[in-house]
């Protein structure tokens, strides 16, 4: 805990000294006059395609980003609460989503939609928590996973809607990207290790491979036809599976 507070606040503490840094002022008699430099010719537009290229790259980058910052809710916050509160708190990209689409598209969810939250939610309670929700460290930081989530289902939304996206390659590589900030977040904060035995090499690639990469790779080709609200309130069945393939 200590070391992703003290991480945290290295990289606010570095965008404060960046920001101020940056300005001076304009009485400063260390600032120069700007020079007037001869007028050239403006660079040519960038052509449709080259723009079209520039928006993948920014949504695989925004999509690949809040996929990580949600992974890093998910891994670090179970460390800190139970398991029945980190499961719950997950589930609700379910309210998250539509209530973020509401924000900041004024997209207000229909009297079924609504209802079909409530009943989920009330669902993921009664399967899911088997102890008093009370409040704990662990339960802020999971509160990143339903936050991001949400943030990612949206920003595919309206990636796979542009003709020229491909939903298979942003899903590769939204992956790809969540995956080299996970790397990066480890070698900040802690010592990584491969795994010490076949059956954790398993369960690894099992995980990377199947309940992550295939996983987001369908996701991105499925919102094609669906939104992100219903995306949202299908994964509630997560942990219904979950307790099926338990039993």
């Amino acid at each position: 805990m200590k070391r992703i507070l003290c991480a945290l606040l290295s990289a606010l503490l570095l965008l404060t000294l960046t920001a101020c840094g940056g300005k001076r002022s304009a009485e400063d008699p260390s600032v120069q006059p700007p020079v007037e430099q001869p007028d050239t010719p403006d660079p040519p537009a960038p052509s449709e395609a080259e723009q079209s290229l520039a928006d993948l790259r920014e949504t695989i980058r925004a999509a690949g980003a809040v996929l990580g910052c949600a992974y890093l809710g998910a891994t670090y916050g179970v460390l800190y609460t139970s398991v029945s509160n980190a499961g719950f708190i997950g589930a609700m990209t379910v309210l998250f989503t539509p209530f973020f689409e509401f924000v900041v598209y004024r997209k207000r969810p229909d009297r079924k939609l609504g209802f079909a939250l409530a009943v989920c939610m009330a669902g993921m309670a009664l399967l899911t928590l088997n102890e008093a929700l009370r409040p704990a460290p662990g339960d802020i930081i999971c509160l990143l996973v339903p936050t991001f989530y949400a943030a990612d289902l949206m920003v595919t939304e309206k990636a796979v809607a542009k003709p020229e996206v491909d939903p298979i390659a942003l899903g590769v590589l939204q992956t790809a990207v969540a995956g080299v900030v996970m790397l990066g977040l480890s070698l900040l904060l802690e010592t990584p290790s491969l795994p010490g035995s076949p059956k954790v090499w398993a369960a690894a690639l099992f995980l990377g491979v199947f309940c992550s990469g295939i996983c987001f790779v369908i996701q991105s080709v499925e919102q094609q036809f669906t939104t992100a609200s219903h995306a949202s309130l299908i994964f509630t069945l997560e942990p219904v599976f979950s307790a099926v393939f338990a039993y």
